[in-house]
Protein backbone atom coordinates (compact mmCIF):
# COMPACT_ATOMS: atom_id res chain seq x y z
CA UNK A 1 0.00 0.00 0.00
CA UNK A 2 1.27 3.35 -1.16
CA UNK A 3 1.91 6.14 2.06
CA UNK A 4 0.83 8.32 0.34
CA UNK A 5 -3.01 6.63 0.49
CA UNK A 6 -2.70 6.21 4.09
CA UNK A 7 -2.29 9.65 4.38
CA UNK A 8 -4.77 10.43 2.10
CA UNK A 9 -7.02 8.30 4.14
CA UNK A 10 -6.10 10.19 7.36
CA UNK A 11 -6.54 13.76 5.71
CA UNK A 12 -10.25 12.94 4.72
CA UNK A 13 -10.85 11.35 7.91
CA UNK A 14 -9.61 14.13 10.07
CA UNK A 15 -11.51 16.57 7.26
CA UNK A 16 -10.80 20.37 7.46
CA UNK A 17 -12.23 21.86 10.97
CA UNK A 18 -13.30 20.33 14.09
CA UNK A 19 -14.63 22.49 16.16
CA UNK A 20 -13.78 21.66 19.92
CA UNK A 21 -14.87 17.81 18.83
CA UNK A 22 -18.12 17.60 17.06
CA UNK A 23 -17.66 14.06 15.14
CA UNK A 24 -18.75 15.58 11.96
CA UNK A 25 -18.09 11.59 10.07
CA UNK A 26 -19.75 8.68 9.94
CA UNK A 27 -16.80 6.18 11.95
CA UNK A 28 -15.45 9.01 13.46
CA UNK A 29 -15.46 9.78 17.57
CA UNK A 30 -14.29 12.42 19.65
CA UNK A 31 -13.83 12.78 23.51
CA UNK A 32 -13.47 16.43 24.99
CA UNK A 33 -9.28 16.13 24.16
CA UNK A 34 -9.25 13.78 21.67
CA UNK A 35 -10.69 12.80 18.03
CA UNK A 36 -10.34 9.49 15.51
CA UNK A 37 -11.21 8.07 12.69
CA UNK A 38 -11.49 4.82 10.78
CA UNK A 39 -12.34 3.84 7.21
CA UNK A 40 -11.84 1.00 4.97
CA UNK A 41 -9.89 1.99 1.97
CA UNK A 42 -9.62 0.10 -1.34
CA UNK A 43 -6.50 0.27 -3.18
CA UNK A 44 -7.44 -0.59 -6.87
CA UNK A 45 -9.91 -3.68 -6.27
CA UNK A 46 -7.92 -6.18 -4.45
CA UNK A 47 -6.71 -4.72 -1.19
CA UNK A 48 -8.73 -3.02 1.43
CA UNK A 49 -6.87 -1.76 4.56
CA UNK A 50 -8.61 -0.24 7.94
CA UNK A 51 -6.74 3.03 8.29
CA UNK A 52 -7.09 4.79 11.69
CA UNK A 53 -5.91 8.18 13.04
CA UNK A 54 -5.91 9.54 16.57
CA UNK A 55 -4.79 13.49 18.30
CA UNK A 56 -4.77 13.22 21.46
CA UNK A 57 -3.96 16.59 23.44
CA UNK A 58 -3.19 16.59 27.29
CA UNK A 59 -3.63 20.26 28.59
CA UNK A 60 -2.56 18.85 32.04
CA UNK A 61 1.33 17.53 30.52
CA UNK A 62 0.99 20.21 27.65
CA UNK A 63 1.54 17.40 24.95
CA UNK A 64 -0.02 15.86 22.03
CA UNK A 65 -0.30 12.62 21.44
CA UNK A 66 -0.44 11.56 17.31
CA UNK A 67 -1.07 8.15 16.31
CA UNK A 68 -1.89 5.98 12.60
CA UNK A 69 -2.68 2.61 12.33
CA UNK A 70 -2.97 0.16 9.03
CA UNK A 71 -4.97 -2.76 10.22
CA UNK A 72 -4.61 -2.86 13.14
CA UNK A 73 -0.63 -2.36 12.59
CA UNK A 74 0.82 0.90 14.22
CA UNK A 75 2.65 2.97 11.48
CA UNK A 76 3.43 6.23 13.00
CA UNK A 77 3.08 7.27 16.77
CA UNK A 78 4.53 10.19 18.72
CA UNK A 79 4.72 12.58 21.01
CA UNK A 80 5.03 16.15 20.89
CA UNK A 81 5.15 19.23 23.34
CA UNK A 82 2.52 21.97 22.48
CA UNK A 83 5.21 24.45 23.44
CA UNK A 84 7.33 23.60 20.66
CA UNK A 85 4.58 22.03 17.98
CA UNK A 86 4.75 25.64 16.15
CA UNK A 87 7.07 24.76 12.88
CA UNK A 88 7.92 21.30 14.02
CA UNK A 89 8.45 18.84 11.73
CA UNK A 90 8.17 15.30 12.64
CA UNK A 91 9.14 12.62 9.42
CA UNK A 92 9.40 8.50 9.16
CA UNK A 93 9.49 6.12 6.25
CA UNK A 94 6.94 3.85 5.53
CA UNK A 95 8.03 1.20 2.66
CA UNK A 96 10.14 3.29 0.64
CA UNK A 97 8.06 6.66 0.81
CA UNK A 98 8.91 9.90 3.73
CA UNK A 99 6.29 10.92 4.84
CA UNK A 100 6.39 14.35 7.04
CA UNK A 101 3.75 16.34 9.46
CA UNK A 102 4.50 20.13 9.52
CA UNK A 103 2.69 21.89 12.53
CA UNK A 104 1.74 25.02 12.05
CA UNK A 105 -0.55 27.59 13.41
CA UNK A 106 -0.86 26.49 17.05
CA UNK A 107 -3.17 28.45 19.03
CA UNK A 108 -3.91 27.56 22.79
CA UNK A 109 -6.66 29.10 24.46
CA UNK A 110 -7.51 27.79 28.07
CA UNK A 111 -7.90 24.22 27.39
CA UNK A 112 -8.59 24.21 23.74
CA UNK A 113 -6.08 23.42 20.98
CA UNK A 114 -6.08 24.51 17.66
CA UNK A 115 -3.71 23.36 14.99
CA UNK A 116 -2.68 22.74 11.22
CA UNK A 117 -0.78 19.86 9.79
CA UNK A 118 0.37 20.25 6.59
CA UNK A 119 1.28 16.43 5.25
CA UNK A 120 3.83 15.64 2.63
CA UNK A 121 4.56 12.44 1.26
CA UNK A 122 8.01 12.15 -0.87
CA UNK A 123 9.40 9.29 -3.29
CA UNK A 124 12.66 9.60 -3.63
CA UNK A 125 12.93 13.97 -4.52
CA UNK A 126 9.23 13.94 -5.76
CA UNK A 127 6.57 15.50 -3.39
CA UNK A 128 3.75 12.85 -4.46
CA UNK A 129 1.39 14.54 -1.77
CA UNK A 130 0.72 17.42 0.06
CA UNK A 131 -2.21 18.60 2.14
CA UNK A 132 -2.42 20.73 4.75
CA UNK A 133 -5.81 20.56 7.04
CA UNK A 134 -6.73 22.34 10.96
CA UNK A 135 -8.52 20.96 13.71
CA UNK A 136 -9.54 22.05 17.30
CA UNK A 137 -10.02 20.02 19.90
CA UNK A 138 -10.44 20.83 23.78
CA UNK A 139 -13.68 22.91 25.90
CA UNK A 140 -16.08 24.73 23.43
CA UNK A 141 -16.54 27.50 26.30
CA UNK A 142 -12.63 28.35 25.86
CA UNK A 143 -12.04 27.29 22.14
CA UNK A 144 -10.38 29.63 19.35
CA UNK A 145 -12.80 30.88 17.09
CA UNK A 146 -13.00 28.95 13.73
CA UNK A 147 -12.51 30.74 10.60
CA UNK A 148 -12.57 28.74 7.43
Amino acid sequence: MRPSTIFIGFVLLAGSMILACDPDKKNCWCGEYSYGCCETITILVFWDYEVCARIEYSYDDEAMDISITVDDKNIFEDTLSVDRLDGEERCTYYKGFKMCLNFSELELKGRSMHLCIDVDVMRGRSNVYDKNFCFTVGNKESAPLALN
